[in-house]
């Protein structure tokens, strides 16, 4: 009986696994070397050229060099299990690893704090996108119709994976800050605060913020709130009466937009105004009577609360954004402009931009006069979106083809 040595070809479950382990020595390897900075994104249009160039490589070496072991090997079912449990342990070590950057020491040095950046997640990815292109390739040529479903599946997850790891580079999440009435910007930032320049200019028209009414609650002297069960928080309306700590509560006047004048509130609609109640408590115990006006504050009003006992005051919480959104004008390169709603999860698209709302100035609160948007840029989303549609129409043709083969032999 003959004994199968080590790296001894044809290569099995051993010797892919033991490139696999080798690929993730190597990178963390790398990365120490290189202090754990990780790899920079591929940009246009080199990664244009790397995909290109990959793939050629693999179809070349298919049709020319098919007889070669590590060609065949490449297109062996262990080579194909191997990178996928080597993927699968990086994608395991990123969820067991805290992924901030901003560490320091032998994780970081491995590139375990920023996996999706280092070295050893880099060849992972290519070892994954080689073995599937030849997986690929070789069920492709020379095409049989059979094999329309596995093409499909396997061409489209090479695609959506290609697209994704080459297209890093060329993806851009910024932020712009807009000011009211101010002149058209061009330019946003990246997350290290890098000036970008845009196809497309902005202009801030007008910032619309709407609250849910506040809440009222009650805390002690240490600002801890009171709770009896589920109870702590009691959201404002006209009339509104409840129980709570002994004491029965009643709304006398609610304000949704008032200021100071003197000793109480009025209704007045301008900058810096903030909600108000008057309120009326009685303690069911000790017949104490109490009343008052209580606010949240703003920029321009101080917060005002209910002295109930010398532990305990009546508050209003901050309200909550209901909804918040900007009116913006835009200006293209060739000249197109039209205004635009940008709400919170209601994003637009301009040219090659999603524009999102993401904040405003929280001091002024309904009174802010700046927007924060963030832009997000993609243009290899498409691609990936092929690559997802090919994995379905593959799954869908798989499953009919199966339906009709059952249906077939039940006859």
């Amino acid at each position: 009986m003959l004994i199968r040595r080590f790296w001894q070809m044809p290569w099995g479950y051993k010797e892919s696994f033991a490139v696999a382990g080798g690929l993730l020595v190597s990178g963390m390897a790398i990365e120490a070397a290189l202090g754990g900075v990780g790899v920079s994104a591929i940009q246009s249009p080199n990664n244009i050229i790397i995909g290109v160039a990959l793939l050629q490589a693999c179809i070349l070496s298919h049709l020319f060099l098919r007889k070669n072991n590590i060609v065949k090997w490449l297109s062996s079912v262990p080579a194909a299990i191997s990178a996928i449990v080597l993927i699968t342990v990086l994608v395991l070590l990123m969820g067991l690893t805290p992924q901030n950057d901003n560490l320091n020491g032998i994780i970081k040095n491995l590139g375990l704090t920023h996996l999706t950046s280092s070295w050893v997640f880099a060849l992972a990815q290519l070892y994954f996108i080689v073995v599937l292109g030849f997986v690929s390739i070789k069920r492709t040529i020379p095409f049989r119709k059979k094999n329309i479903g596995f093409m499909l599946n396997h061409w489209g997850l090479w695609i959506s994976i290609s697209a994704a790891v080459l297209g890093a580079g060329d993806m851009r999440n910024l932020k712009m800050n807009l000011v009211k009435n101010k002149e058209f910007t061009n330019y946003a930032f990246s997350t290290n605060n890098q000036p970008f320049q845009l196809g497309v200019a902005l202009k801030l028209l007008e910032f619309t913020l709407e609250e849910y009414p506040a809440k009222l609650a009650i805390i002690d002297t240490t600002w801890e709130l009171k709770k009896e069960g589920e109870k702590g928080v009691f959201m404002i309306r006209d009339s509104l009466k409840f129980h709570f700590m002994d004491w029965d509560f009643s709304v006398d006047e609610y304000l949704p937009s008032a200021k100071l004048v003197g000793d109480r509130f009025v209704a007045v609609n301008d900058i810096g105004t903030t909600q108000s109640v008057k309120v009326s408590a009685t303690n069911r115990k000790t017949n104490k009577k109490v009343s008052g006006w209580v606010t949240c504050g703003s920029i321009l009003v101080e917060p005002k609360a209910l002295s109930l006992t010398k532990e305990n005051m009546l508050v209003m919480l901050p309200p909550v954004a209901k909804k918040y959104q900007s009116k913006v004008v835009y200006l293209t390169k060739d000249g197109d402009s039209d205004t635009i709603d940008i709400e919170v999860n209601k994003p637009q698209k301009v040219g090659t931009w999603e524009i999102y709302q993401q904040g405003y100035n929280d001091e002024l609160g309904k009174w802010s006069n700046t927007s924060l948007l963030g832009l997000v840029s993609d243009p290899w989303l498409p691609i990936v979106y092929i690559g997802f549609y090919m994995l379905m129409a593959g799954a869908v043709h798989i499953f009919w083809i199966g339906k009709n083969k059952s249906g077939k032999t039940q006859s």
